[in-house]
């Protein structure tokens, strides 16, 4: 007796118009430019944006606090520009491009800043869970074994004595 295997296809119905479906692939790719943009700024060090490594929660907060200032004052400038845009539509004689580009522009400044900022705020957080914790991040680790893994073969890791588990729940 044969065995009949059914094999079915999942096919999804897309109902929304072109614009709609342009603008989702583009924020989709924007989104994922901005994680690597995140990903390769975190890395890099500039000791006028923060300290070398962050040592406590107080100097994690400054630098939170330095940033939320700056992207507040860019928010301000993009409302600005929106409001400069809501003046001149009662006029018939001026133009909206200059206004909406000046929109663009401060929408494009606070882009960059918030993309600054969530790499800032990666490093601070890798920091301070190294500080915290005592030990690298986990992707650290996982990188560090990987180049490891390289060199020498898989080892067991050893189980813990009763002294240092207790240190850890701590």
């Amino acid at each position: 007796m044969s065995q009949v295997k059914n094999e079915y296809e999942q096919l999804m119905f897309d109902t929304r118009d072109e614009l709609e479906k342009a603008i989702s692939d583009l924020t989709a790719e924007a989104i994922e430019r901005a994680f690597t943009l995140i990903e390769k700024n975190s890395d890099v060090s500039d000791d006028n944006l923060m300290p070398k490594i962050v040592r406590n929660k107080f100097e994690a907060y400054g630098i939170a606090a330095d940033q939320a200032a700056s992207i507040d004052a860019n928010v301000k400038m993009i409302k600005k520009d929106v409001q400069g845009l809501l003046d001149i539509l009662p006029d018939p004689k001026k133009s909206a491009v200059e206004a909406a580009g000046s929109i663009f522009n401060s929408i494009t400044i606070a882009a960059r800043r918030l993309i600054k900022a969530a790499a800032i705020d990666k490093r601070t957080m890798n920091h301070l869970y190294t500080v915290e914790s005592g030990r690298v991040t986990p992707l650290e680790a996982f990188a560090a074994s990987e180049d490891d893994d390289e060199e020498t073969e898989y080892q067991e890791a050893e189980p813990l004595d009763a002294d240092e588990s207790e240190d850890e729940e701590e």
